[in-house]
C-alpha cells in the first residue's frame, strides 16, 4: 500500500505520536537514563564534604535555670570534664510511674557517653530507667555516698543513689571513673 497519497500528518496528533513510539527503542531510552545518571554522579562530585563530624551541643546550665521555676527539687549541674560536651536535655515526666525527671546527655572526647536522670521517683521508676537490660554488679562509694552499680556486656553502665531528696541515675558507656567524677559534682552542687 502507498502512502504518498494519504494525508500528511497533523503535528501533536495521536497519529504522530504512534508513529514516535513505533520509530523509537529501548536502546534511546537506555542511553538517555545513562546520560541522567552521569549527571547526577559529576555533580555529586562536586558537592563538598563536612570535614569533621558535626555535634550538637546546648547550654545544659542555662536550660537547668529555666527548668529550676518548673521543679520542686534542686536541679543537679555538675561541671563536666575536659573534652565533654552536653548535646540533649529536657525536664519532662519520664518512667513508670512518670514523674518530672531532669534529663541531661553528655558526649565525651572519645565517643563515650553519660546521661543524667534525676528525680523524686520509687524502685519502680529506678527500674524503668536502668531497664532488664543492666544487671546489678556492687556498690560504689562516692563522697561518702553509696550508689549501686549496674553494667551488661555491651559496655553500658549505670550508677543510682540517693543525693538529697533525689534520686540520680547516671546511665553511660563511659569509664567508672567517669561516673565517681559525675557523682561527686553533683553531690558537692546538692
Amino acid at each position: 500500500m502507498d502512502d504518498r497519497g494519504a494525508a500528511p500528518v497533523q503535528p501533536g496528533s495521536r497519529e504522530e505520536m504512534r508513529q514516535i513510539r513505533m520509530s523509537s527503542n529501548w536502546v534511546n531510552m537506555a542511553i538517555a537514563l545513562g546520560v541522567c545518571l552521569a549527571a547526577v554522579l559529576v555533580a555529586f562530585a562536586f558537592v563538598p564534604e563536612p570535614a569533621n563530624e558535626l555535634e550538637r551541643e546546648v547550654d545544659y546550665v542555662g536550660m537547668a535555670e529555666s527548668a529550676q521555676t518548673s521543679s520542686d527539687f534542686p536541679l543537679a549541674v555538675p561541671e563536666l570534664p575536659e573534652g565533654w560536651v552536653s548535646n540533649e536535655v529536657n525536664f519532662e515526666p519520664m518512667g513508670t510511674p512518670a514523674v518530672d525527671t531532669w534529663y541531661v546527655s553528655w558526649v565525651g572526647p572519645e565517643r563515650e557517653w553519660m546521661s543524667l536522670r534525676q528525680s523524686r521517683g520509687n524502685e519502680n521508676w529506678v527500674r524503668s530507667m536502668v531497664t532488664d537490660e543492666l544487671a546489678e554488679v556492687g556498690t560504689r562509694e562516692v563522697s561518702g555516698q553509696t550508689f549501686t552499680a549496674y553494667e551488661n556486656s555491651r559496655g553500658e553502665q549505670a550508677l543510682v543513689g540517693p543525693v538529697g531528696d533525689t534520686t540520680v541515675v547516671l546511665k553511660g558507656t563511659a569509664a567508672w571513673e567517669t561516673y565517681d567524677h559525675f557523682a561527686a559534682e553533683i553531690i558537692a552542687g546538692a
